[in-house]
């Protein structure tokens, strides 16, 4: 009898490692873009955020156009942040301007406040912080191409 019960108890130890095992994801350097990585998991969160501005059209793409589209954005994002650190030294933006950006661009999420863009995020596995340090990118590219050809 006692010898039964840890026969089951071993069983059961061995199938919780192993299913556990089986769900995690794997994350691998994919690409690297002077010292910057982009890995797996990175291409993994692009393609949620993508499909989340883009909304149907982004989804309806077949997987291989999906993920080659994320890694190009990657990419381009990588290249425009080691830009903005030579140039201008941080990637730091004015807490006003960045939260009224995040704001405008998720109003269709029904995203209202700050709180809401946070939990929004974080209900997605997505890291709010990486998000809001996407659109800082954005903002300050966009404000670097504008006085460079002003």
């Amino acid at each position: 009898m006692i010898n039964s019960f840890y026969k089951i108890l071993i069983f059961m130890i061995i199938s919780i490692l192993f299913l556990s095992n089986s769900f995690s994801k794997e994350n691998k350097i994919l690409f690297k873009v002077d010292n910057e990585i982009i890995t797996t998991i990175d291409i993994y969160n692009e393609i949620k955020y993508l499909e989340i501005i883009n909304d149907k059209q982004f989804q309806s793409l077949e997987q291989n156009k999906v993920i080659e589209i994320a890694k190009n954005s990657l990419i381009r994002e990588k290249i425009k942040e080691i830009e903005l650190l030579k140039r201008i030294g941080s990637l730091e933006i004015d807490q006003n301007i960045l939260n009224e950006k995040i704001l405008n661009n998720f109003k269709k999420n029904n995203i209202e406040t700050i709180t809401d863009f946070e939990e929004f995020f974080k209900d997605l596995n997505i890291k709010p912080k990486v998000i809001k340090k996407k659109i800082s990118i954005e903002i300050l590219w966009n404000q670097l191409i504008y006085q460079i050809f002003n």
